[in-house]
């Protein structure tokens, strides 16, 4: 594909086994050259493609794919609450993830007005506040980056590897809320779980 938005390789990577890909937010510009790798997973190739512009991608409630803005689906209509509408939850808090200092290194092809070290030597640099014990994460950036696209990718890096490491996992009585919608994806929600600590706002 050459010259196309994520959105539509994503739709022409998934057409052939019935899934459609629907757009809620689609950020930076058309792709310029995408290849599907000999042998590689139709995942594996999406997964390429919405690195490149930090996107997130979820499945819908009929099995399709979604770009999404985080949160971008509104509230939730129940809190979940210890004691009321929680059956079990469970964390991980794994640290393990986590960085202090992320780097991210790329490189463009230079033009007239655009080469040598600037072209060639392209770095993001995003330092944890959350995570403060010396520990390096370098990412080495695929197609075409410039300084910006790494400072992007390096603090899309961070803030997904924080949310991460706060995952929470919670079991509630059917699929559907008091108000008789469905727990929704992509949601906020409302918690109040004095045993994992958590009275603040989740995604879904």
């Amino acid at each position: 594909w050459h010259s196309k938005k994520t959105s539509e390789i994503m739709a022409a990577l998934a057409a052939p086994y019935g899934i459609k890909v629907y757009v809620t937010s689609e950020l930076g510009d058309k792709v310029a050259n995408h290849t599907v790798n000999p042998g590689e997973k139709v995942k594996d190739s999406i997964n390429r493609l919405i690195t490149l512009d930090n996107l997130v991608v979820t499945d819908t409630e009929t099995g399709d794919l979604q770009i999404v803005d985080v949160s971008a689906a509104g509230e939730c209509y129940d809190k979940l609450e210890l004691g009321e509408n929680v059956l079990s939850a469970s964390a991980n808090f794994d640290a393990s993830i986590l960085y202090s200092r992320y780097v991210v290194l790329g490189q463009k092809s230079g033009v007239d007005t655009d080469f040598g070290l600037s072209s060639s030597e392209s770095k993001g640099i995003v330092d944890s506040s959350f995570f403060t014990r010396n520990r390096l994460l370098v990412i080495k950036e695929k197609g075409q980056s410039t300084k910006l696209t790494c400072g992007q990718r390096a603090n899309f890096e961070k803030e997904y590897r924080e949310a991460q490491f706060n995952k929470m996992v919670y079991k509630v009585q059917g699929w559907r809320q008091s108000n008789q919608e469905l727990w929704g994806i992509n949601r906020i929600v409302f918690t109040n779980d004095s045993i994992l600590f958590s009275s603040s706002a989740n995604l879904v």
